[in-house]
């Protein structure tokens, strides 16, 4: 639970940031405007997915244990979605280097 809390958390500094980059660089690269607008739509899946897990978990199965035992989508967004994240920043970075 606390770790989905700092998921929904990061992911309001992601959106402010973005905001921020939308505003202060209209100018910018088409590619690096492109890349940021995806990692944000990408992160929004993400926190989505994080978000229905947590539904299903604490509210729908409220009470019943079994329920925690079922891994829903955190199978997808936790492994795949955070490492496709990561390699995009990262490549971005060296890329910047």
């Amino acid at each position: 639970l606390i770790a989905c809390l700092l998921n929904f958390a990061l992911y309001g500094v992601l959106f402010v940031q973005t905001y921020i980059y939308h505003l202060t660089f209209p100018n910018d690269n088409i590619y690096v405007k492109v890349l940021v607008y995806f990692t944000f739509i990408f992160e929004t899946a993400q926190t989505c997915m994080n978000g229905t897990d947590i539904y299903n978990w604490l509210i729908k199965g409220f009470g019943d244990l079994t329920e925690f035992a079922k891994p829903g989508l955190s199978p997808i967004y936790a492994p795949l979605m955070g490492s496709i994240t990561a390699l995009i920043v990262q490549y971005f970075f060296c890329y910047r280097i």
